[in-house]
Order: structure tokens, then C-alpha cells, then sequence
């Protein structure tokens, strides 16, 4: 079965779309409709990312300077927009179109894709492993802090008898002897026992803050709960998986084997991306329709917006922060939108090319793959997350699992020539 990242990259194209529709004239127009409605899922995926886009237009934290700058060097400049972005020049079409009038897909059988398996060092799968071992509490009364055992504190730190800022908090992780508190707190809390309340007088070091370097201060210190990491062994692997796995050999096999297959998957993640970039690539516009350019642009326009509306700020004044002017925006919106519909354009070419309709057993065979992955029926599925994002995540998953299997796939470890 698919893992869920892959179903949810997937068709990387599609999930950049700000809705899936289809032309009136298309022939697979009844089917396709169902897809041609705005997609909340994919409106967020897509607008979001070219928006997004925008908060990182001024590197500088002078925009207002920096927009100067660059309106004078635009004057200097002879190119026009639709020069530097020739997809500003193909024409639109209003009302009832074809979607062959519309785009004109390249070949996307037989492509040469790669897809580098990055290898599972041992490091990487110790790494993995001790994330894996959780700190055991102690039950013993008795038990006094040691060296390298992990102690949950609650801890206030004073300063002339008044609290300091950012010396207090409650429920800590503390490893003892990490070295992660100023020199003697560490070494304070050791040999006390759960419970137990106690005042250390310290001194933070002269190259701290300014407003506490050299100061001495006191931090009064409850030790709530003393933990120790287990011993990695068999009897932790059998009490870990239930008694499924016998031995730790045992367990770092299976665990290395899981690893392996998640590299895979993320493998094929990153081919299929690939793999619709190059379709793009071959596919040609002939015009955009008005009707999904409106779509697209009322979409980013009300991310942008939601943003501003984030940090409490109207959009111009949201823009001018960017270093943007509204031309500057409305430019940066027309060519992310023309992207975006050129995406909407050729996943709709490829359900026409491909014959993929509801009705076909693979795409049957994937919305019961989509609700084993979600434990959920398809019904639920499509009123948590909407009938034409889940309609779109079936055509893109059983798109693209055609379009790899007509391609010359190589696979290879990642580094290798």
C-alpha cells in the first residue's frame, strides 16, 4: 500500500492548484466536473506558496529602501513584463471554451527519470533508535540525583531578593551533566531526592547577559520526578514491542528495514516531482481561461490578505512592509496565477489523454487505498476535506502512478554515479 506522504505529494502539480475544473467542450466533461470546483485543500497548498513568497521579496530590513532601489532600477530596465514572463502574453478566453484550445500536452510517456534511494547509515539508524528509549521514572523513595540521570524540576531564580526574567519555570527536563544551566546548578541539584526543595547560591558567569553577568543570585530548585534511560537490550525490546521482537539484533533489523522503506518513499516522493515538473515543461499554453485566472487571483488575494490581516496591518500597508508596491503585487499575482492554472490546465489534459474517470477501477482501486490510509470511508473523507479535493487526490495518485510506469526509471543509492 502507498504510504501517506506519497498519496499526499504525489502528483506534485496537482496539489499546486488552486481548483481542478474542466472546459464545457471537453469530452470528459461530466467526469471532470466534479473537479472543477475551488479545492480547500489545494487552495491552501497553492496560493499559499506563491504568497508566501512575497514575505521574503526584501531581504533587507529597510524595504522601504530596498523597493527605491529597485523601482529606479526597473526604470533603467527595457524589459517589459510579459518579457520576463512569457506566459503574461498568452492570451485569455471569457465564457464557455475547449480545453484543447486551451493547452497542448508535450509527451509524457517514456520519460527518463531517476530516483536516488539515499542509503541508512548505521549512525543515522543509532540516532533513530535512541530517540526511540524514553526516560524511565524512578519509584525508589529513596533514590538520590546522579550524574546523567534526567530530573523534571520546577525552579525560580531570584536576584536581590526579586524574581528575574527568565529564571523561573515548571515541569523541566533537566539532563544532569549536560552542561546546560550556569556552572554549579547542575552540580547543586545532585544527591537530592524526589521531592525535595532546595536554595543554590550561584553566580552567572561574567560573559553572560549584560543585566546578569557576574550577578550572584539564588535559585530555589523542587525536584519533582528523577528518570533514567534504559539499558538497550533485549528485555527493553521485548517489553517495547510487546513481546513481537525477542532480541535488540532483531529489533535494529526491522528498524533499519523501516528506514529503508520511508528513504524509498521519499525517493519516489522527489521522482514524481520530477517527473510532473518535466511534464509542465513539455506542455504548451494556448490561452487562459478568464474564469480560472479570477479563481486563482481571488484565492491569493485572500491569503495575502488573511497575512496582513495576521500581523494586523490593511494590505497596503502589509505590501509597503514587504518593500512591494501594488503594482509590484499585482505583477507578482498575475504571473503566480498563470502558473497555477497552467498546472489546473495540464492535470485536466491528462484525465482527458488518460480516460480516467470515476468509474474506473483504478480509480476505485484508490479511494480504497485512500480510506485504508485514513481508516476512514470515502464518504467521510470527502466531508472532512470536500468532494473535489478528494477527487483531486485520487485523479493525481492514479495519474501518476501511470505516467511512472510508461517512463525509463532508474534507481539508484543516492551518491552513486
Amino acid at each position: 500500500m502507498k504510504s501517506r506522504n506519497a498519496l499526499m505529494i504525489g502528483l506534485i502539480g496537482a496539489l499546486l492548484l488552486t481548483g481542478c475544473g474542466t472546459a464545457a467542450d471537453s469530452k470528459q466533461a461530466e467526469e471532470t466536473d466534479e473537479v472543477a470546483s475551488s479545492s480547500s485543500l489545494t487552495e491552501t497548498s497553492s496560493v499559499a506558496e506563491a504568497a508566501s513568497e512575497i514575505e521574503t521579496s526584501s531581504d533587507t530590513e529597510d524595504g522601504t529602501e530596498e523597493n527605491a532601489e529597485a523601482e529606479s532600477s526597473t526604470e533603467e530596465e527595457s524589459e517589459t513584463a510579459e518579457e520576463q514572463d512569457p506566459m503574461l502574453a498568452i492570451p485569455t478566453v471569457s465564457g464557455e471554451f475547449s480545453l484543447e484550445d486551451c493547452v497542448k500536452l508535450g509527451e509524457y510517456k517514456g520519460l527518463d527519470l531517476t530516483m536516488d534511494v539515499e542509503p541508512v547509515a548505521d549512525e543515522d539508524l543509532d540516532s533513530y533508535l535512541e530517540y526511540m528509549v524514553q526516560p524511565v521514572e524512578i519509584d525508589d523513595p529513596d533514590a538520590a540525583v546522579q550524574e546523567g540521570d534526567i530530573v523534571n524540576i520546577d525552579y525560580e531564580g531570584k536576584l536581590n531578593g526579586e524574581p528575574f526574567d527568565g529564571g523561573t519555570s515548571q515541569g523541566f527536563d533537566l539532563e544532569i551533566g549536560s552542561g546546560s544551566f550556569i556552572p554549579g546548578f547542575e552540580d547543586g541539584v545532585i544527591g537530592m531526592k524526589a521531592g525535595e526543595t532546595k536554595d543554590l547560591d550561584l553566580t552567572f558567569p561574567e560573559s553572560y547577559v549584560e543585566n546578569l553577568a557576574g550577578k550572584d543570585v539564588v535559585f530555589t530548585v523542587t525536584v519533582n520526578a528523577i528518570k533514567q534511560m534504559p539499558v538497550m537490550d533485549d528485555a527493553w525490546v521485548q517489553e517495547y514491542t510487546g513481546g513481537k521482537t525477542s532480541t535488540l539484533e532483531e529489533f535494529r533489523e526491522a528498524t533499519r528495514q523501516d528506514m529503508e522503506e520511508q528513504q524509498k518513499e521519499y525517493a519516489e516522493d522527489m521522482m514524481k516531482s520530477d517527473a510532473w515538473q518535466k511534464i509542465l515543461d513539455g506542455a504548451e499554453v494556448l490561452a487562459f481561461p478568464e474564469e480560472y485566472l479570477t479563481e486563482s487571483a481571488d484565492a491569493f488575494d485572500e491569503y495575502v490578505s488573511g497575512e496582513a490581516k495576521m500581523y494586523e496591518m490593511e494590505l497596503e500597508e502589509y505590501l509597503e512592509q514587504m518593500g512591494m508596491t501594488q503594482e509590484d503585487y499585482e505583477n507578482y499575482r498575475d504571473s503566480a496565477t498563470r502558473n497555477d492554472v497552467k498546472n489546473r490546465l495540464v492535470l485536466e489534459a491528462l484525465i482527458e489523454a488518460e480516460g480516467v474517470t470515476k468509474d474506473s477501477q483504478e480509480f476505485k482501486d484508490a479511494a480504497a487505498e485512500l480510506e485504508e490510509m485514513y481508516g476512514m470511508s470515502e464518504q467521510e473523507l470527502r466531508e472532512s476535506y470536500g468532494e473535489d479535493s478528494i477527487d483531486q487526490y485520487i485523479y493525481s495518485d492514479v495519474l501518476m502512478d501511470k505516467v511512472i510506469s510508461y517512463a525509463n526509471v532508474t534507481e539508484k543509492t543516492a551518491g552513486e554515479e
